[in-house]
C-alpha cells in the first residue's frame, strides 16, 4: 500500500477499510435514526445539522455526554462542533449505531482517530489506532509518532517510534524527514535503538537535516545534536576527513562536544557515548544444524531463525546435510557454516554460505583442513575458524581464516575469481586434490594455538582473538584462554563479538599479532560451551566439565584481566549455543545432565544480571552451530 504523509495527514490507495469494536444497537432503533424519527439531539458541523438520538450520543461519546448535560437546561439546542469534518462525524455516529464503521479508502483513519480521541470514544479510537499501526510505513511513521504523542496514545506512539528506528535509513530518505522540528531530531539521535550500519551513517542524516533548515541550526542547537552521537564508535579516518571539516561543527559548543567524546574514549569511559548503540547489528539468529541424543542420536539438517523484534522462531531452507558441532558466524551479512561431523561420523572440511535473497543455501570455499568441534568468528571482513578435531579425531591448534570483500569474494584476487564464494560451487564437483586446490587458494593458514583444542570457545574484543576452554588431545576439559593480537582493531569480532576489527594476520611470521599469547584462565574447565564478546567483555556460558552440564556463567574484562562470576543459566547445558544480538546473549538449547534435548532458550540482560526465557527452539537437539545476522 502506498502511503504519503504530509502534516500528519495521509493520502493512501482507496481501499474499504472497516472497523470494529463497538456495539450494535437494535435494529429498529438504527432504522429511527436513520430515518431521522424521534432525535432529539441536534449537532452543528461544518454548517450543516445532523440529527440523532441524545441518550445514544451521551452513552457513546463522553465528551457529548458532558455537553448535554451542561446545556440540559436549554431543550433542543444544537450543539456546535467545529474543527471537524463532516463525513468524520458521520462516521462516529453510524459507529455508535452500528458497531462499526467503513471507509471509503484508509485516508479519513487520522482525522477519525484524531475525533474519536476528542470525543473520547474509546472502541473507535482502539480500532482507528490498530488500523493506524497496522499500516506504518518509513514514509508515515515520522508523522504518525508525532500524532501518537500529541493524543497520548502511548501503544501507537510506541509502534511508530520503534518503525522509525527500525527503517531509520528509509525514514532519513523520506521528504518528510527535513521538516522534523529541532525536538524530535534530538530524540532520534539520542536513541539506544537506531538501526542503521554504523555511527557514521547516523551522523549523515543529522546533517542532511541540519543543512535543509532555514535558517541553519544555531551552534548551540547543533552541539544539542551532536551531543547524542557517538563518535569514538566511527572510524578515525571518517571522524578526520569528514566530521573535523564541516563549517558548521567549527565553533565551541561543536568542538567541545567532540573534544569531550573522545576523552572518555581515552580514558575507556564506559558512557553512551563511548558504546555503540543498541539498535546496531543483527536482529535474527539462526540455529543451525545439531544432533538430537538419545537412543536414536544423529547429526540433522534442521535450520530455524530467530527474529528478535518478533519474538518467534521460522523455519527455513534445511542444510545440504545433516550436520552436528559445526562452527558458524556471519561474515558481510551473510552466515557462513563452516567443518561440522556428518551423520556417518566425517569431520568435513565442506563450508556453506546461506544466500537470504534466494533463501537456499551455496558452497563457499572448503577448509584447509577437515574439523569439527572447531569454533568460528567474524572479524572485519574475514571469517576465522579453529580448532576442533581432524579426520582421525585428534584435537587440532591449527586456525585459519577466508578474507571475503563486502560483494562476497575472497581478498586473493590473483589466485581466483572476486566472487570466491559462488567459484567454490565448482570445488565440489572436483577431485580431492582440486579441492585442495581451491582451499589453499582461499584460506590461508593463522598462526597456530599453544594448546590443541576441540569444543571450544572463540570470540573477538579489543581487537584480539580470544580462544578458550575445550578439550585437549587427551580429552582433559580446560581452563586456559589464549589471546592473539591483531593490531589495532576497534572492539570486537562480528558473530562472537561486537564490531569491526583489522584483518586477522596471515600467517606465524614475526610482527604485532604473531603468536598466542596466554591470559588469566576460566575459574572453571569447560567444554562444548558458549563464547561471546558483549560490551566489551567475553561471556563463557555453560558447557560441560567432564562430569556434569553446568549452569554458570563466568565473565571476563580484558582490561584487568579478571574472569568473574554472572548470574547462572536456569538450567546446565552442554553442546549450548551462543548468541550475542541486540545488547544481550542468548543460550539455545543443549544437553541436561540426563542427555535430554532441551528446546528452551534464555536471554541474558547484562544491566540486570539476569537471565529470562524467550521463544523456545521449534526443534530441541544440542551442538547448534548459531550466528546473528
Amino acid at each position: 500500500m502506498e502511503i504519503e504523509l504530509v502534516d500528519t495527514e495521509e493520502v493512501i490507495v482507496e481501499e474499504e477499510l472497516v472497523l470494529r469494536g463497538g456495539v450494535a444497537l437494535p435494529g429498529d432503533l438504527v432504522a429511527l435514526w436513520s430515518e431521522e424519527k424521534l432525535c432529539d439531539a441536534h449537532v452543528v458541523v461544518e454548517g450543516t445539522t445532523h440529527h440523532a438520538h441524545r441518550v445514544v450520543l451521551a452513552a457513546g461519546s463522553a465528551y457529548l455526554c458532558e455537553a448535554f448535560c451542561a446545556a440540559e437546561g436549554v431543550a433542543g439546542a444544537p450543539l456546535e462542533l467545529g474543527g471537524m469534518a463532516a463525513d468524520v462525524w458521520k462516521t462516529c455516529v453510524r459507529f455508535l449505531y452500528e458497531g462499526t464503521a467503513t471507509l471509503r479508502g484508509a485516508r479519513l483513519l487520522i482525522p477519525l482517530l484524531e475525533a474519536a480521541t476528542r470525543l473520547r470514544i474509546g472502541p473507535l479510537q482502539q480500532a482507528a489506532a490498530a488500523a493506524l499501526q497496522a499500516r506504518l510505513g518509513p514514509d508515515t511513521c515520522l508523522g504518525v509518532w508525532e500524532m501518537a504523542e500529541r493524543l497520548e496514545l502511548g501503544a501507537l506512539a510506541a509502534a511508530a517510534t520503534g518503525m522509525a528506528m527500525r527503517e531509520f535509513a528509509a525514514v532519513g530518505a523520506a521528504d518528510s524527514f527535513v521538516t522534523l522540528p529541532l525536538s524530535r531530531m534530538v530524540a532520534i539521535v539520542r536513541s539506544e535503538q537506531l538501526s542503521v550500519v554504523s555511527e557514521e551513517a547516523v551522523y549523515e542524516m543529522l546533517m542532511r537535516w541540519a543543512v535543509s533548515q532555514s535558517p541553519l541550526p544555531s551552534d548551540d542547537e547543533m552541539a544539542s545534536l551532536l551531543e547524542h552521537l557517538r563518535f569514538p564508535c566511527m572510524r578515525p579516518a571518517y571522524v578526520e576527513a569528514t566530521v573535523e571539516r564541516e563549517p558548521m561543527l567549527a565553533n565551541v559548543p561543536c568542538m567541545r562536544i567532540l573534544t569531550q567524546a573522545f576523552r572518555e574514549a581515552s580514558y575507556s569511559a564506559n558512557t553512551p557515548r563511548t558504546r555503540e548503540r543498541r539498535g546496531f547489528g543483527p536482529s535474527r539468529m539462526y540455529a543451525v544444524g545439531g544432533t538430537r541424543r538419545g537412543a536414536t542420536a544423529a547429526a540433522v539438517a534442521v535450520v530455524e531463525r530467530f527474529d528478535e523484534l518478533q519474538q518467534c522462531w521460522a523455519a527455513m531452507p534445511p542444510l545440504p546435510e545433516p550436520l552436528e558441532a559445526a562452527a558458524a558466524a556471519a561474515v558481510g551479512g551473510e552466515l557462513m557454516v563452516a567443518g561440522g561431523c556428518s551423520a556417518s561420523g566425517d569431520s568435513l572440511a565442506r563450508v556453506h554460505r546461506f544466500d537470504a535473497d534466494a533463501a537456499a543455501w551455496r558452497v563457499a570455499p572448503p577448509l584447509r583442513t577437515a574439523r569439527d568441534a572447531a569454533a568460528a568468528v567474524a572479524c572485519g571482513g574475514a571469517l576465522v575458524v579453529a580448532g576442533g578435531v581432524d579426520a582421525d579425531k585428534c584435537a587440532l591448534a591449527s586456525v585459519e581464516r577466508l578474507a571475503v570483500d563486502e560483494a562476497g569474494g575472497s581478498s586473493t584476487e590473483a589466485q581466483q575469481p572476486r566472487n570466491s564464494l559462488v567459484h567454490a560451487e565448482a570445488a565440489t564437483a572436483t577431485t580431492e586434490g582440486a579441492a585442495g586446490e581451491a582451499a589453499a587458494a582461499a584460506w590461508r593458514p593463522m598462526a597456530p594455538m599453544n594448546t590443541p583444542r576441540s569444543a571450544l570457545g572463540m570470540a573477538c574484543v579489543g581487537g584480539a582473538l580470544y580462544v578458550a576452554g575445550g578439550r585437549d588431545e587427551r580429552d582433559r576439559a580446560l581452563r586456559s584462554v589464549e589471546r592473539l593480537r591483531l593490531g589495532t582493531g576497534g572492539g570486537g569480532g562480528g558473530g562472537g563479538g561486537e564490531g569491526g576489527v583489522d584483518e586477522p594476520p596471515g600467517g606465524s611470521g614475526g610482527g604485532s599479532g604473531s603468536a598466542w599469547e596466554e591470559t588469566a584462565p576460566m575459574q572453571s574447565p569447560r567444554y562444548a560451551f558458549g563464547l561471546a564478546s558483549l560490551r566489551g567483555r567475553l561471556y563463557a556460558v555453560g558447557g560441560s566439565d567432564g562430569t556434569a552440564a553446568l549452569r554458570t556463567v563466568e565473565r571476563y574484562d580484558p582490561a584487568s584481566d579478571e574472569w568473574t562470576s554472572v548470574a547462572p543459566l536456569s538450567v546446565g547445558r552442554e553442546g549450548v549455543g551462543l548468541v550475542a544480538m541486540q545488547d544481550a546473549l542468548y543460550a539455545l538449547g543443549g544437553c541436561d545432565d540426563q542427555q535430554r534435548n532441551l528446546p528452551t532458550v534464555e536471554r541474558y540482560d547484562p544491566t540486570l544480571d539476569a537471565w529470562s526465557l524467550v521463544a523456545e527452539l521449534p526443534s530441541a537437539r544440542c551442538l547448534i552451530a548459531c550466528a546473528s545476522v
